[in-house]
């Protein structure tokens, strides 16, 4: 497997919107392995909620690209798309197909999965996927550091 970082910092972070997402390129499995939001920024601290979700249609958002960076300088670079800070246009989503949904204090941030988990058991996002990370609450502006670390099988 190989495996990537994408890593994207929003500075003002003050709304509900998809922080990052993945398209699996189409001959490719992508296995999430981690994810964080983290606090770059002095707050007072406050209650957030984030969850993966997949996407239906991905659209045209206004959005950062993210190339990802590999962990092995060995490997080929990652066949998926990254994008990252969607401003405009969200995806449209499926409804109820979510991953990792979590209530967190900011000051802390969110870690996904809260654990380590066995490889096996991580999700598995399939060729043509496209899945996001989302910010569900509205915070009050802060400077947010959004990292998945991923690992593509194919």
């Amino acid at each position: 497997m190989r495996v990537y970082d994408a890593v994207i910092k929003i500075s003002g972070l003050n709304s509900a919107r998809t922080l990052l997402y993945i398209t699996v390129a189409t001959n490719d499995l992508v296995r999430p392995i981690h994810a964080s939001v983290t606090n770059a920024t002095v707050e007072t601290n406050e209650q957030l909620e984030v969850l993966w979700q997949k996407i239906t249609t991905v659209g045209t958002p206004t959005k950062t690209d993210i190339t990802p960076t590999k962990h092995d300088q060995g490997d080929t670079a990652s066949g998926s798309t990254v994008a990252g800070n969607v401003t405009a246009s969200e995806p449209t989503y499926t409804a109820g197909v979510i991953l990792g949904q979590q209530g967190f204090p900011s000051l802390s941030g969110y870690m996904w999965p809260p654990t380590p988990v066995p490889m096996p058991a991580l999700p598995v996002f399939t060729g043509g996927d496209s899945w996001g990370l989302r910010m569900i609450s509205t915070p009050a502006a802060f400077d947010a550091i959004v990292l998945v670390t991923f690992g593509e099988e194919g």
